[in-house]
């Protein structure tokens, strides 16, 4: 055969193949529904294509979809200068650094020093506490929440005056940075950090919360919660993710920013072993635009066990113009 007609044999099984293919796989652009991913039951030779409803994609939200993730041989995250904190010098924290000349306004609400003149009021009930602590390496003054050992439903509480207080779409965002369940005793208590027109109440509220309201330890530990429901529980991480965690005597950055109709998203940060991390983004629901609400703190003793918190600091950045 000459090196013609091999060329044109070529040319000839190339469109064959092309035209096969095309008949098997025809590619559209897409911009909005749901859509299953192909899977294949092995990775050589002629194999069927397989779908699972637990594994999708939304294209008009944007959003992968699937049940578990794990990684083989995750990396170590170490925090650095780009998305850490500067716990030393409160007033110049990298994450607002040029939010100031956006309209937005920072206030530092809770330095660590209750005895010093700050915004917050406490509240306890059944013999709860809340008392300063001896100042730590990078923080300097932390402020303990306690409740009362043999009594039920003992409870401590920081939150601003009634007075200091926006709409959800006037917050851009919030932080806690605190120490949870600092003496080991993980059942039988609920903690809140969030912000709400009243404290750990099941509407108008967007809160990180710990809920072992039984007689041991919560297996979804920390929870995601946007006006009483539950979006997100740091269980769904996989096993080896450090954010898959009580996070007993560890300190914590928890934070949660609002879009301008009052959406709430939940970040979150290991001190010195995880970067900044989205874990939830509210699509659907705002939190109230009517009513003005707060930032607090919150912690309860279901059985009766003296429970503890500690806080470093809580702020936040809001405005008093109207949002775009």
């Amino acid at each position: 055969m000459s090196i013609n007609s091999k060329k044109s044999a070529v040319r000839n099984q190339l469109t064959m193949v092309n035209n096969q293919l095309a008949n098997v796989v025809n590619i559209n652009l897409i911009s909005n529904g749901n859509y299953y991913i192909p899977l294949l039951s092995g990775s050589t030779g002629a194999e069927g294509v397989y779908v699972n409803s637990d594994l999708s994609y939304n294209a008009t939200t944007n959003t992968l979809m699937l049940k578990n993730l794990t990684v083989q041989n995750p990396p170590v995250c170490n925090a650095n200068a780009s998305n850490s904190y500067d716990l030393i010098n409160k007033g110049f924290l990298n994450k607002y650094v040029g939010d100031y000349t956006q309209g937005w306004i920072y206030d530092d609400w809770l330095t660590g020093d209750v005895s010093g003149n700050l915004k917050w009021i406490s509240t306890v009930t059944n013999s709860g506490t809340v008392t300063s602590q001896i100042s730590e390496i990078n923080h300097a003054g932390i402020v303990r929440l306690n409740t009362s050992n043999g009594n039920n439903n003992s409870s401590a509480a920081l939150s601003l005056n009634t007075t200091i207080s926006y709409s959800s779409s006037k917050i851009k965002s919030l932080r806690f940075l605190a120490r949870p369940l600092v003496n080991g005793d993980l059942s039988g208590v609920v903690v809140y950090f969030g912000i709400g027109n009243s404290l750990a109440s099941s509407g108008n509220i967007a809160a990180w919360r710990y809920d072992a309201s039984g007689s041991v330890s919560n297996t979804n530990k920390w929870e995601c919660i946007v006006n009483g429901n539950i979006k997100y529980k740091l269980s769904n991480l996989d096993t080896l993710s450090p954010l898959n965690d009580y996070f007993v005597n560890k300190w914590v950055v928890f934070e949660i920013e609002f879009d301008s109709s009052g959406k709430p998203s939940f970040y979150i940060t290991l001190v010195g072993t995880t970067y900044r991390t989205l874990v939830y983004s509210e699509i659907t629901t705002a939190v109230t635009t009517t009513q003005m609400i707060r930032p607090f703190v919150y912690i309860n003793s279901v059985t009766g066990s003296s429970k503890q918190v500690d806080v470093d600091y809580v702020d936040w950045l809001f405005t008093n113009i109207t949002r775009g």
